[in-house]
């Protein structure tokens, strides 16, 4: 049986814990140049406070729901720490989704603004903007051209105002605390493969509660660095993050997953640790090959009509899944 091991109800309280407990030089790894380099603790609570302040200036408020279209990296965990500090709703969109499907989910979840990553999806909301008059504002992470698409720059409004306004920690951390366990952390779509996607709704005590029964099982600490490469747009990824951030271990993104192999070795060059937690990225491919093999299943079944051997494919992916264990266990602890 699994037993609590966390002492926090809010994600909040789990980011406000974790670095003052884990103050370490380098909590987070992110690419500069091709290379990875570290984000201490401190600079990162610094940054996720300043780019609240700008969230508000923009006028974000408790309750407002914020877009995330993004891959993975460090702006992203950045950003949705800075949002849930707000007592806003960060809604994840998935990088890959076509610019209908952005659309709807923007004007479904009635998102204030939004964080872009990268030009291509810059251009996705540039086209679809004028048709949603709830979007107040974009802020793109890549800024080399945003001249004429209306969108301000991430890191250069941060910039600002960590150079201009005091106080912005403290400021921060009297609006973290009132958040409460009943209040809603995000909004997550599901995928419209069998129809309109619809919204779930994740409070903070939801997925708190699931970190809190987790952390005992999950094997790493501050002396451990490790990949994230699995979409954060997706509740396991998030919940894997937020986990390892609880536990002190250093993050480090990797944004495509055909960059996965140098990401690691590169990972592992400036690891505090003596190693990368390869135990925990073993287990998270694992995860996610038998994932979408289950999705393939269901998304053919919905899409012909061999429904009625659905169960019976079903059975022999598990069937195949219990005869390969023994070997992924030994794959697992490296034999």
């Amino acid at each position: 049986m699994l037993m609590a091991s966390g002492d926090f109800t809010t994600l909040n309280e789990l980011f406000l814990q974790a670095v003052e407990k884990h103050d370490k030089p380098g909590c987070f790894l992110f690419k500069t140049g091709g290379r990875y380099q570290g984000l201490s603790s401190k600079e990162a609570l610094n940054k996720v406070a300043a780019l609240a302040s700008v969230l508000g200036r923009l006028g974000v408020s408790r309750g407002d729901c914020v877009a995330v279209l993004s891959e993975n990296r460090v702006e992203w965990a950045l950003t949705d720490y800075a949002l849930l500090g707000l007592g806003a709703i960060s809604v994840p969109i998935y990088s890959t989704l076509l610019e209908p499907d952005v659309e709807y989910i923007l004007r479904d979840s009635g998102a204030k603004g939004i964080v872009v990553a990268t030009e291509p999806q810059l251009q996705k909301i540039g086209n679809v903007r004028s048709r949603l008059p709830e979007l107040k504002f974009v802020l793109a992470m890549d800024c080399a051209r945003l001249d004429g698409t209306g969108a301000e720059c991430w890191e250069g409004s941060l910039a600002l105002e960590l150079g201009s306004a005091t106080g912005l920690v403290e400021s921060f951390r009297e609006k973290a605390r009132l958040t409460r366990p009943e209040d809603i952390a995000s909004i997550l779509y599901t995928s419209g493969t069998t129809g309109t996607p619809k919204g779930v709704m994740l409070t903070h005590g939801n997925i708190a509660s699931n970190l809190n029964y987790s952390l005992a099982e999950i094997p790493a600490g501050p002396e451990d660095s490790c990949i994230s490469f699995l979409p954060l747009s997706h509740i396991t990824a998030r919940h894997l993050d937020y986990a390892l951030f609880a536990k002190g271990a250093t993050v480090a993104y990797c944004p495509k997953f055909d960059t996965l192999p140098r990401a690691m070795a590169q990972a592992r060059e400036l690891a505090e640790g003596p190693q990368v937690s390869m135990r925990l990225l073993k287990r998270s491919i694992y995860n996610a090959a038998e994932q979408s093999w289950a999705m393939a299943l269901d998304d053919i079944a919905a899409k012909t009509a061999i429904s009625d051997h659905h169960a019976d494919a079903r059975e022999g992916l598990a069937a195949f899944q219990q005869k390969r264990k023994p070997k992924f266990n030994a794959w697992l602890e490296g034999k």
